[in-house]
């Protein structure tokens, strides 16, 4: 069974969609949110949180079920979704570099 996820509202809806038929739950937060609700909410639903706002890299890592930071644009994460789906891991933490090739690269945070 795939890990449930946490979508910040900087990731797409269509995004998302591809989350689902791989087999993830996804949630979002209520629209507006500040950093502290979706980390709070993150941590409630027991999910690893996605996003590409770079704020939170300042967030108490060890208590998230995981985390991953995309950087790259929309249409690139979207078009390279196989590569990047396989560091969606409990217990991960990394930020994915995408660009206009399809070439991910990532380091662990």
């Amino acid at each position: 069974m795939k890990p449930c996820v946490f979508l910040d509202e900087n990731i797409t809806k269509s995004f998302e969609a591809k989350l689902r038929n791989a087999g993830f739950n996804t949630y979002r937060p209520r629209k507006g949110a500040k950093d502290e609700e979706v980390f709070q909410s993150c941590l409630a639903k027991g999910c690893i949180l996605i996003t590409k706002d770079k704020d939170f890299l300042r967030v108490d890592y060890p208590k998230l079920k995981g985390f991953v930071l995309i950087e790259g644009k929309d249409k690139h994460i979207e078009r390279c979704f196989d590569s990047i789906v396989k560091h969606i891991e409990v217990g991960v933490k990394v930020e994915i570099k995408v660009n206009s090739n399809c070439k991910v690269s990532w380091k662990p945070i």
